[in-house]
């Protein structure tokens, strides 16, 4: 039986107890596998940026091995620095990774200008401070194994472990205000995927943890070598080993590689799924490689972006054009600022324009026909700044795409993809070349950033609903979204509304009348018994009876039917433009009465459905809310879903209840 065995020619003990063999046997083995599951992820995704982390776990596996060891050797220095050692510096390779994993996610939904650090900046700072902290540890530890120098030895690992928790808030931080600002100002990349969300809550808990494992630690050294943590082994298991275990499983469960696949993984990803046949992909012969001909698929592997191909055109347009490259392709032209557009065009592109050109997007161009004199003048001023401005003319063709994935579903998933591909191009563009302080920038800003809301609100109805908070989630952030476009004109509206875009927006000269119908009548109705909600603060009631004076607004400034003229779908998207910002964070906090000023929205939403970009739009929202308010909202509701539903809401609640 092991005994404890002083230091050679000294009384000094390293131990102040026989480690545990079965206890470091079975650590030794969950460490492993853990080691061995990081492996298959790194080695799956190639997210070589999370090898410190299963450095991490090796080290903890190496560290519980020595402890075996140990049971038999409590008096070799060599044996116990080295144990030590590996213990105490695997959490830093778990820290680094989890700062490099920061930076990924603020790459991935492009949200650069909400961080306080730098992006390019943030790995170098939190790395290369947590390898500093490595060093005082490591150094520190080899102190601690002779009598002389114990003292010294756990003050700087002291030292360490404090930096390291400082540097550990401080990184908290960094992530927490990001977070807070991309919930207020969402970007287009953050709206289209949850996996960055997913990603930064358990950043969150696995810094709690790496926290609560260095407190324990601070708490250890500060005992001494004679405190009750040094003497009691069950501490080392309970405050470091199984933390630092759950953080191995919580990284691996939402690992950090899944971003890759919508950051720069996701073309390598979608080339892949796009062209593989029986697990062949593209052999990248030209015209078109042999596997996307028998597999009936576009190709575009080759090309660097979906849709394009070997043979494709570039866009013409500006004073460079009919340069020709090296293969004798017709040039691009230059835009405004002077910047080449290296992105081909295919047939595709082509059957997206022709599509833009035949007044098929009747919400975009006030509903008019081909051929008639306001749809030519809408249709020339759209194509002016198309041409001018890359950007636009991508953001254009990628509703374009969108559009017809809702009339041919059979392609649907190839013009969802090209739409997406565009959207991505358009906004990239975007982002390189705009400046808003130039005022030849408002004009073209405004255009993009309101097809684009109008793009994103509409696909949020689109998406397959799987989760009610999801899709609420979503859908406030499109409404942010295109509250943005607000933001964006400030106080240039004037400008805007006499400009040569006139005829593309749905301006009302005349007085709003009011209209004095069931709807108008129903949003009193909301209006009064809003005002007798004993839930909601004056603050909160004065904040929800603008939003439904606004949407009051909305549905009296377009004619009805019967007046012979069809609404304007473009108003769809105006109550969101104009509702406040306070609005939407009662969305989003979900105050129930703030979502039902939304559910009445559906009654302008449906009656607009007539328009490919509405549709079902009203009646999917309507049904969302009251799923997710419940039957003890129903009243509240009674008056929308019998004008949108078509029925007195009876049927519906007993679905809900049974449910």
């Amino acid at each position: 039986m092991a005994v404890l065995k002083p230091i050679p020619g000294t009384d000094y003990f390293l131990w102040k107890f026989v480690p545990s063999r079965p206890a470091s046997i079975a650590l030794i083995f969950v460490f492993l596998v853990t080691t061995i599951l990081h492996l298959w992820r790194i080695y799956k995704f190639r997210s070589y940026f999370c090898i410190a982390f299963t450095l991490g776990c090796l080290c903890e596996v190496l560290g519980y091995a020595t402890r075996v060891v140990a049971y038999d050797n409590t008096d070799s220095i060599a044996i116990y620095a080295v144990q030590s050692s590996f213990l105490v510096l695997a959490p830093v390779f778990f820290a680094a990774s989890i700062y490099m994993t920061l930076g990924r996610i603020i790459r991935c939904v492009k949200g650069e200008h909400l961080s306080i650090i730098r992006l390019t900046r943030i790995t170098k700072t939190f790395v290369w401070g947590d390898f500093f902290t490595l060093g005082i540890q490591g150094g520190a530890v080899n102190l601690t194994t002779k009598d002389k120098t114990a003292k010294l030895g756990e003050n700087l690992v002291v030292v360490g472990l404090c930096m390291q928790l400082a540097l550990l808030g401080f990184f908290f931080l960094t992530a927490a205000v990001f977070h807070k600002r991309l919930r207020k100002q969402p970007t287009i990349e953050s709206t289209t995927t949850n996996i960055w969300k997913s990603t930064l809550y358990m950043i969150y808990v696995v810094s709690a943890l790496i926290f609560l494992r260095s407190v324990f630690r601070v708490i250890e050294f500060l005992q001494g070598t004679d405190g009750y943590s040094l003497r009691n082994e069950w501490t080392l298991y309970v405050f470091d080993a199984a933390p630092m275990f759950v953080v191995t499983l919580i990284y691996f469960w939402w690992y950090p590689g899944f971003l890759l696949q919508t950051q720069e993984g996701e073309e390598r990803f979608d080339k892949y799924q796009t062209h593989k046949l029986s697990w062949r992909v593209c052999d990248e012969a030209h015209p078109t490689c042999s596997n996307c001909r028998t597999a009936e698929k576009l190709c575009s592997f080759s090309q660097g972006s979906v849709g394009s191909s070997p043979s494709d055109f570039e866009f013409v347009g500006g004073e460079k054009d009919g340069r020709k490259d090296e293969r004798g392709r017709v040039g691009v032209g230059g835009t405004k600022d002077g910047r080449d557009v290296g992105e081909k065009v295919n047939m595709l592109h082509l059957e997206l324009f022709r599509n833009l050109t035949r007044g098929n997007l009747g919400s975009l161009s006030g509903n008019e026909k081909e051929g008639s004199e306001n749809f030519n003048a809408w249709l020339d001023t759209v194509l002016k700044y198309d041409f001018s401005y890359p950007y636009l003319m991508y953001e254009t063709l990628a509703i374009s795409a969108f559009h017809l994935s809702t009339i041919h579903p059979e392609k649907a998933s190839l013009y969802l993809r090209e739409s997406a591909s565009l959207q991505a191009q358009a906004l990239a563009l975007f982002n390189t070349s705009i400046s808003v302080d130039n005022p030849d920038n408002i004009i073209p800003s405004f255009l993009f950033s309101s097809v684009l809301g109008l793009h994103f609100f509409c696909e949020t109805f689109s998406s397959p609903r799987t989760d009610l908070n999801d899709f609420l989630d979503r859908l406030v952030q499109s409404i942010n979204l295109l509250r943005g476009v607000l933001t964006l004109i400030g106080d240039q509206w004037e400008t805007i509304k006499n400009s040569d875009i006139r005829c593309l927006l749905a301006i009302e000269d005349d007085d709003v009348v009011d209209r004095n119908d069931h709807v108008t009548h129903a949003f009193e109705s909301l209006l009064s018994r809003l005002s007798s909600s004993p839930t909601l603060t004056p603050d909160e009631l004065a904040i929800c009876t603008e939003a439904v004076t606004q949407l009051v607004w909305v549905y009296n400034s377009q004619p009805a039917i019967m007046d012979g003229k069809r609404p304007d779908a473009r108003m769809v998207v105006t109550w969101p433009i104009k509702v406040s910002a306070e609005f939407t964070r009662l969305l989003d906090e979900r105050k129930p009465e703030a979502l039902v000023v939304l559910a009445y929205f559906s009654i302008v939403l449906d009656e607009r459905r007539s328009f490919w970009a509405v549709g079902e739009a009203g009646k999917e929202l309507l049904r969302a809310i009251g799923e997710f308010l419940g039957v003890g909202w129903r009243e509240w509701l009674r008056v929308p879903r019998g004008m949108v539903l078509g029925e007195d809401g009876e049927g519906e609640d007993t679905e809900m209840v049974s449910a």
